[in-house]
C-alpha cells in the first residue's frame, strides 16, 4: 500500500500571564504559514483569572474559530475539535472578553506543513 503523509509538524505553545499584560484584551499568540494544516488547538487555563472574564480562540477574520466563550476564573484544559488549512497567512489569537488583572493561559497550536512524502507499507 502507498500513501502520501505530511511529515513536518510544529507544535507552537504561546503562555500569556495576565498580570503583566497590561490592560491587553487581544493577544496574538501563534503564526500560521500558508497551507498548514492546523489538527489541534489546545487553551489550558494554568492559574484562574477574574470571575467573568472569558477566552475566544481564532483567527483574524474569525475570532471564535477554534474555541468560545472560555470561562478563564477556574483551571481546566480546553481543546478545540475543529481543523483548518490555512487559505492565507494569519494568527491564532486569543481575545478577551475584558481586560483581566490575573491569572495564565498556555496555548498548544500542533500544525503540518504542506510537504508530504509517499511511504509503502
Amino acid at each position: 500500500m502507498r500513501q502520501f503523509v505530511h511529515n513536518v509538524s510544529y507544535l507552537a505553545v504561546y503562555s500569556v500571564e495576565f498580570a503583566a499584560s497590561q490592560g491587553k484584551t487581544i493577544f496574538e499568540e501563534v503564526a500560521l504559514p500558508l497551507g498548514a494544516e492546523v489538527v489541534n488547538v489546545n487553551l489550558n487555563v494554568d492559574e484562574a483569572s477574574d470571575v467573568g472574564v472569558t477566552c475566544d480562540v481564532g483567527l483574524n477574520e474569525d475570532k471564535e474559530k477554534f474555541l468560545n466563550d472560555i470561562p478563564l476564573d477556574s483551571k481546566a484544559p480546553h481543546t478545540s475539535a475543529q481543523n483548518l488549512n490555512v487559505a492565507s497567512r494569519g494568527s491564532v489569537n486569543l481575545t478577551l472578553s475584558s481586560a483581566a488583572t490575573k491569572g495564565k493561559v498556555t496555548l498548544r497550536v500542533m500544525y503540518f506543513l504542506p510537504s508530504t512524502i509517499k511511504t509503502e507499507y
